[in-house]
């Protein structure tokens, strides 16, 4: 039996001999980083469909600059409270856009879950900059 998948267009791929490839993704080691929390967003888990805010954090310092550290909050009948809990530590209404904050800055620390998967074990020291005008608070 043949599948049908539509019309093959593969036109965006005409500045395929232009682009770079990217290296192998290194894994962030488990640690303390100085980050900035560089925005977020609604999705929903693709086995449960389990609804979470993906928060998305900017390493600013040291050797792991511009790295991304992301963190799920689940917003499930049991977890929304922990969650909207974390967003209100870091002074965020998720319901807002990013654009709607200044900078905020904190130390995000990780570990190693099940000897592969780096995941975030708590975030302190939380500093708010300013709302500017112009730009993008989130520049590292």
């Amino acid at each position: 039996m043949a599948f049908d998948f539509g019309q093959d267009d593969r036109s965006f791929l005409e500045n395929y001999d232009d682009v770079q490839a990217a290296g192998a993704v290194e894994q962030l080691p488990p640690g303390t980083y100085e980050a900035l929390l560089s925005g977020w967003r609604g999705s929903k888990s693709n086995r449960k469909q389990t609804p979470y805010i993906l928060l998305t954090f900017t390493v600013s310092e040291g050797e792991y600059r511009g790295a991304k550290i992301f963190y799920r909050l689940y917003w499930t009948e049991s977890s929304a409270p922990y969650s909207r809990g974390t967003c209100e530590k870091l002074g965020i209404d998720p319901r807002k856009t990013p654009e709607d904050y200044g900078k905020i800055q904190c130390s995000v620390t990780t570990f190693l879950r099940d000897e592969k998967y780096v995941e975030v074990d708590s975030i302190a020291n939380i500093r708010h900059g300013e709302k500017q005008e112009g730009g993008s608070p989130f520049d590292v």
